[in-house]
């Protein structure tokens, strides 16, 4: 690329902007700066001094798209002296999963500010989509009223270093910003003083050094394998990875104290005596002194038979990491804790609890019970393939049943105001009744279509890009493509032969084009608008029937 060329060319658009309107501004984004093969240094300084031609390039604003992640500003010397702003991405379609560069947020823009260039104008949030992180966007949209000078003195002075002024914070009069102080009053405000106990600030300083921690350089949230097509390796690359960064048994132990602060005295004494104890679980643990602790949540007795007696011989194993876990968690129940009933408890509050909820069963459960499908499979193990088949298609239920509980996590209100956004009332275009209702239909099969196949035809690039884990669509979608990935896996094993994965994908995507095809005047086919169950009792049962495997699983997969 010839650099005086496009120094001419930027000069150019700046000049015929201000000819078109003097007041004009060139916003643009940074994004085309991350193809380093085409913007090499010398190209990158030639583009913005053609702008600087113009007003000294006072008319152009850069929007770093993605500072939190993949900053342009600190490669470019502040993009060479025009005017940008400093912005955290977080997100990519929509996506729900727990993440962010906590660290990172709460310094870079501090860094930012001082470059020398000094050009530094503000700050944003270029997210994809919103109800999710939340904590996150309020934070960045915080900084640009701290002071720089008093929470990060020691940054380096503006300019010349020699002649700068010594800078203190008391000019501003103003305390520096305290990261835990700041993430605690926000959960107060979110929850208002009652609910944020002590034991619940602690559940988000863990989350805020776990899930919130990305120091990977993936980016954007990772893809729960909930949401993408069933595969025997389910492995993403760095783009909306499948891959889960953060310790998950310190998320479980998050999770676990979370759900304890939801406790009553009545609901304490339900989930302490768990309502099925194998016989020989029982017998063992008798033998040995031991009391019996474990929640059986499988379904054939051969499963509970087998379970009970490696869950057993772990506990009695004090050194196996499976008996730590369990310890630990069984700790964490019998610690005393007197909190009345929470059925006043915020919305904000209730949409925590399914957000850190879905997060475990997504990302512990259903990524560990996967690998062991996995396993079962590989090993020709019929019996451990359809358990472990069993149970992924249980916690996906119980996922579908948990998101139903809250709005922000339902399909419903999705196709609903899908169907009321399709209105003629303003336009000169007048429908008759049936024109009117396939105009609906229309327009919900585009809602559906955004959050599935992102596109004409399924597996192909981008399809579950958008995906959502909602209730209904859970159930609808998500859950007809595991049944079926899991009974082709299930019958090769028990055929002694090895999946046929192009058949297995056929099926999935009949499945899926039959879901995507349909609407709401197919048989009243439905989705609830308003939460089917009260989300602390089914976060409670999830956790009363999940939480050991939950531990197990992260303890397994910190191995």
């Amino acid at each position: 690329m010839r650099v005086d060329c496009l120094q001419q060319t930027t000069s150019g658009v700046m000049k015929a902007l201000k000819v078109a309107d003097p007041k004009s501004v060139w916003v643009m984004q940074s994004w085309f700066l991350v193809q380093k093969d085409i913007w090499g240094v010398n190209e990158t300084k030639a583009f913005f001094d053609g702008i600087r031609e113009v007003n000294n390039g006072r008319d152009a604003f850069v929007i770093d798209l993605y500072s939190d992640v993949i900053p342009l500003w600190n490669s470019t010397d502040g993009f060479f002296g025009i005017d940008w702003g400093w912005s955290m991405l977080n997100n990519f379609g929509g996506g729900q999963g727990l993440y962010g560069t906590l660290p990172t947020l709460l310094t870079e823009p501090f860094k930012g500010y001082m470059q020398p260039a000094k050009v530094m104008r503000g700050m944003g949030i270029t997210m994809e989509g919103i109800n999710n992180n939340e904590y996150l966007y309020q934070l960045i949209l915080d900084i640009p009223w701290e002071s720089v000078e008093a929470t990060y003195p020691n940054t380096a002075p503006l300019n010349n270093s020699a002649t700068a002024k010594e800078v203190t914070g008391l000019e501003l009069n103003q305390d520096p910003m305290n990261p835990k102080e700041h993430l605690e009053s926000f959960i107060i405000r979110r929850y208002g003083p009652r609910y944020a106990s002590s034991a619940v600030l602690d559940v988000w300083t863990t989350l805020s050094q776990t899930v919130w921690d990305c120091r990977t350089g993936q980016i954007a949230q990772s893809k729960s394998y909930l949401v993408i097509t069933p595969a025997l390796n389910m492995t993403r690359p760095i783009f909306l990875s499948t891959d889960f960064w953060y310790n998950k048994s310190e998320v479980v132990s998050a999770w676990n104290k979370f759900i304890w602060s939801t406790l009553t005295d009545e609901s304490r004494k339900k989930h302490n005596k768990w309502p099925i104890r194998d016989p020989v679980e029982q017998v063992l643990t008798s033998a040995n002194g031991k009391g019996s602790q474990i929640a059986s949540t499988f379904k054939s007795f051969s499963e509970k038979l087998a379970d009970a007696f490696r869950y057993t011989t772990d506990q009695l194993n004090p050194e196996s990491p499976v008996a730590e876990s369990n310890n630990g968690l069984a700790t964490t129940l019998t610690t005393p804790r007197h909190n009345e009933y929470r059925s006043d408890a915020s919305s904000s509050f209730r949409y925590d609890l399914v957000d850190v909820t879905r997060e475990v069963m997504s990302a512990v459960v259903l990524t560990g019970l996967h690998k062991e499908l996995v396993e079962a499979y590989n090993a020709n193990d019929l019996g451990r393939t359809r358990s472990r088949g069993n149970q992924i298609l249980d916690a996906i239920r119980d996922i579908d049943r948990l998101l139903s509980t809250h709005t922000h996590f339902m399909l419903g209100p999705w196709i609903r105001d899908g169907r009321l956004a399709a209105k003629t009332a303003n336009s000169s275009v007048v429908l008759d009744p049936a024109e009117q209702q396939r105009y609906r239909n229309y327009v919900e099969h585009s809602a559906r279509n955004q959050i599935t196949w992102w596109g004409p035809a399924g597996q192909e690039g981008l399809d579950d890009y958008a995906s959502k884990e909602w209730g209904g669509l859970v159930k609808g979608y998500y859950y007809p493509r595991w049944k079926a990935f899991i009974d082709r896996l299930t019958t090769a094993v028990q055929n002694n032969q090895k999946l046929d994965n192009e058949a297995y994908l056929a099926d999935a995507l009949k499945l899926e084009a039959r879901w995507l095809n349909e609407t709401s005047d197919d048989n009243n086919l439905t989705y609830p608008v308003e939460p089917v169950e009260d989300t602390i009792e089914v976060v409670q049962d999830i956790w009363a029937r999940w939480g050991r495997i939950a531990a197990r699983l992260a303890a397994k997969a910190e191995k």
